[in-house]
């Protein structure tokens, strides 16, 4: 499974590079590569958030990898996500953003000083200092820009295998109606086997909102819905399935 941003702040990492796919590295990295009792033809991609644009793009460069899941991904690009992110955040309790102020600062000052950020990434800066004199956090911004540049919706056309969607419906890191897209935009590419599932009442992270507004520090206490593994799994065993027939 490739993992994102879930816990993780973007920007923080240095890595260079994480969008030049390589899905024989990624085979090595696993031991998939080095193990011949495995079929590879068994072996497909799980990515949740940032890690679903890594496993669509890994599916676009190779067709030989046979299926894909993506869990919480992103259709539009990063800029425009987190733009409906501050503004989400920005619509919530003034109580609910002081809380997350203390909990989590980095949001608050990413959301806060947004247009700074996005006037300095399109300077072409390297970094940038969020926060104040009591708390501050210096920004990575090619993270940033390489996703600007790379958005998911440029590989969808060269994705033909099999595509598993799975998105919570309150999801407060992608909107939901990314899911809905990637969709559509993988069927208007001929691609004959997307399957969706929204799943009402879930977060980014598949826990169980208590109220919608509710926010994701809360929710992220709780344990994951049995209704998304329920349904990867039985998405997972047709498709095992049909390939081992």
């Amino acid at each position: 499974m490739i993992n994102g941003d879930v816990g993780r702040v973007p920007g923080i990492s240095t890595a260079r590079g994480s969008l030049t796919f390589s899905p024989m590295r990624v085979m090595r990295c696993t031991g998939c590569a080095a193990s011949p009792e495995l079929d590879p033809r068994r072996i497909g991609l799980i990515g949740q958030s940032e890690g679903a644009i890594i496993a669509l793009g890994l599916a676009a460069a190779d067709s030989a990898i046979p299926f894909i899941v993506l869990q919480g991904g992103p259709y539009q690009d990063l800029k425009a996500i987190l733009q409906w992110q501050a503004e989400v955040f920005w619509r919530q309790e003034e109580a609910t953003i002081d809380g997350l102020k203390h909990k989590v600062p980095v949001l608050y000052w990413v959301y806060r000083q947004w247009q700074a950020i996005n006037d300095s990434i399109d300077r072409g800066d390297t970094f940038f200092t969020v926060g104040d004199a009591a708390w501050s956090l210096e920004l990575y911004l090619p993270w940033f820009r390489e996703h600007y540049t790379h958005p998911p919706s440029q590989w969808v056309g060269q994705v033909k295998c099999p595509v598993l969607l799975l998105h919570g419906e309150v999801d407060h890191n992608v909107p939901a109606t990314d899911a809905k897209q990637l969709q559509a935009a993988l069927i208007a590419a001929r691609n004959t086997d997307v399957t969706l599932y929204l799943f009402p009442g879930l977060d980014h992270s598949f826990r169980r909102l208590g109220d919608p507004k509710e926010d994701f520090i809360t929710a992220m206490q709780r344990p994951l819905d049995p209704v998304m593994p329920e349904a990867l799994t039985s998405w997972l065993r047709s498709k095992i399935k049909d390939r081992h027939a």
